[in-house]
């Protein structure tokens, strides 16, 4: 996908679509700090941790530095977005808010188990900054009509993925859910979530790559 935007964001250029490039570029970088903090969380997940909650605590550190990678990319994003296409209405707050979400997070001492319950729920804040671009383009699909409004609701239905998919794994939500579902909890959200953040970040492209075309 990073691939596939590059060249569109190439394509853009060369057309002189600035503000269809600004946006494609926040999109990109977006998808590029998921692809960075993935691999920390892959690491965190299957080579220190194992899945062992009781222990995510000795090794928050990881997470926390992944959780602050994806919030610079959505803060980034929503700053485009906000002085792109709404003309710098909001001033950037949102993406400030998202930067301080993050920050919380990294700071937030974590010592047990339950600390990082704790942690993990605070840590959903930043990334539903995503919902702030989904009633971005809510409002533009609302308004207008043909591909634009069918681009929107593209974006649209892959943020809703997106923050779906970062909801589901949520530590809290897993321990919740495990009288439920049994101990075999944690694999079943982390399938549906690879669900579908696939789909997600494929529609988050495939509909930058649309704008302003």
């Amino acid at each position: 996908m990073l691939i596939f935007m590059g060249v569109k964001i190439r394509r853009r250029r060369k057309e002189g679509l600035e503000l269809a490039v600004n946006f494609l570029r926040a999109m990109w970088f977006l998808i590029f700090t998921f692809f960075l903090s993935r691999l920390l969380y892959m690491w965190f997940d299957f080579g220190l941790t194992h899945f062992d909650k009781a222990i995510y605590h000795l090794y928050v550190n990881w997470w926390k530095v992944a959780q602050l990678i994806v919030s610079i990319g959505l803060a980034v994003l929503v700053f485009v977005v906000d002085r792109s296409i709404l003309g710098f209405k909001f001033k950037g707050i949102f993406a400030y808010i998202i930067i301080a979400g993050s920050i919380l997070t990294l700071l937030w001492p974590v010592y047990s188990e339950t600390d990082f319950d704790t942690i993990s729920t605070i840590g959903i804040l930043p990334q539903l900054g995503l919902l702030i671009v989904l009633i971005v383009f809510l409002n533009i699909a609302i308004k207008t009509s043909g591909r634009v409004r069918r681009t929107a609701f593209i974006i649209i239905f892959a943020s809703i993925m997106y923050a779906v998919a970062a909801l589901v794994v949520n530590a809290g939500i897993i321990t919740a859910l495990k009288p439920v579902f049994g101990d075999n909890t944690d694999v079943l959200m982390y399938a549906i979530q690879s669900i579908l953040k696939a789909t997600g970040i494929i529609m988050m492209a495939v509909g930058a790559a649309r704008w302003g075309s």
